[in-house]
């Protein structure tokens, strides 16, 4: 029993911190922007460099002007039951494992009135 309860604390431990570590950031909506970012697609007929350059910009602004607000307001939509921090973690690894959960994620997020 102890090893089973070492292991969920390791597994839990890692499916919250890893979002952190991997996107260096301090909260895991932070991690869910720029995992947003980086899976954005291409845009048509843009040249490899200059879309990679687009990105790092983007990533940079967003940076620079969010905290995880955004990513936070999207989830508490999808995950209402849910603290925003857990959601975000869960959506970050929906994202890790499914690329094409980024539709979902555009579809349910609402304009703010």
């Amino acid at each position: 029993m102890k090893t089973f309860l070492g292991a969920a604390v390791l597994l839990l431990g890692v499916g919250y911190g890893y979002p952190l570590l991997n996107e260096d950031v301090g909260t895991t909506c932070k991690a869910l922007e720029r995992r947003v970012i980086a899976s954005l697609p291409p845009t048509p007929g843009a040249r490899p460099g200059d879309d990679a350059m687009a990105r790092a910009f983007l990533g940079a602004l967003l940076g620079g002007l969010s905290d995880g607000t955004l990513a936070a307001a999207a989830i508490k939509q999808r995950y209402p039951n849910l603290p925003p921090t857990i959601g975000c973690a869960v959506a970050y690894w929906n994202l890790v494992f499914d690329p094409s959960a980024l539709q979902g994620l555009q579809r349910e997020v609402r304009p703010m009135r």
